[in-house]
C-alpha cells in the first residue's frame, strides 16, 4: 500500500484523518522532532515528526547499498582526478547556490576563490562552509528553526546583502523580533 498523506488524507476522508494522525503520531516507527509545523493562513500548530514507511526503508537499504558501490570505485580512482572533481563540483555547487539567491556569479569567479588563488570576500562564506562540511568529522545539527537560520547566515545571508544591499531591511523584518 502506497503511503497517502495526512493532507491528503484530511481533504479526501476528514472523517478518519483524526484517527490516522494519532496512529502515525503514537507510532513506534515515527520519529518526533523538537519543533512545531503551521501551515499558512491557519491558526493551528502540530509538532513535527516523520513516519518510516516500508517504502523509505527500502530506498535507504539501496541508498546504502550504492554507497558501498562508490566507497569500491572511488579506491580505484588517482586522489588526484579525485581532487579534481571535488573542486568542480564545489564550484558548481556554489554557483547553483549563488543562482538560488539571485546573486550573479562565474565558474571563472568562484574557482578562484575556492582554488585560493583570489582572497575575495565576495563568496568566501560560501566556499569555507561547504569546506567545512567537506572535512569536519562531526555532523551538522539542526535541532531548531534558530539552528538554519544560524546556519544560512553564515552560509550564504553576507553575500545575498552584498550583492543587493537593499535586501537587508526586508530580511531584519522577516527574521527578527525587531521592526527596521
Amino acid at each position: 500500500m502506497e503511503y497517502e498523506s495526512l493532507s491528503k488524507i484530511y481533504y479526501k476522508r476528514p472523517a478518519e484523518h483524526n484517527k490516522i494522525y494519532v496512529e502515525r503520531f503514537k507510532s513506534p516507527l515515527t520519529r518526533h522532532f523538537d519543533f512545531q509545523i503551521q501551515e499558512y493562513n491557519h491558526r493551528n500548530k502540530y509538532p513535527a515528526f516523520f513516519c518510516y514507511t516500508e517504502e523509505f526503508a527500502m530506498l535507504m537499504d539501496e541508498i546504502y547499498k550504492k554507497h558501498e558501490d562508490l566507497l569500491q570505485a572511488l579506491q580505484a580512482v588517482p586522489p588526484l582526478v579525485l581532487e579534481q572533481f571535488i573542486l568542480s563540483s564545489l564550484v558548481d555547487e556554489v554557483r547553483a547556490t549563488s543562482d538560488i539567491e539571485g546573486i550573479h556569479s562565474t565558474r571563472k569567479e568562484i574557482k578562484e576563490v575556492v582554488s585560493g588563488i583570489v582572497q575575495s570576500a565576495r563568496f568566501s562564506s560560501i566556499v569555507a562552509k561547504y569546506k567545512s562540511i567537506l572535512t569536519d568529522s562531526a555532523p551538522m545539527q539542526f535541532k531548531t528553526c534558530e539552528d538554519i537560520r544560524a546556519f544560512y547566515d553564515e552560509f550564504i545571508h553576507k553575500e545575498v546583502i552584498a550583492n543587493d544591499p537593499t535586501h537587508i531591511t526586508s530580511w531584519t523584518a522577516i527574521y527578527s523580533d525587531e521592526t527596521p
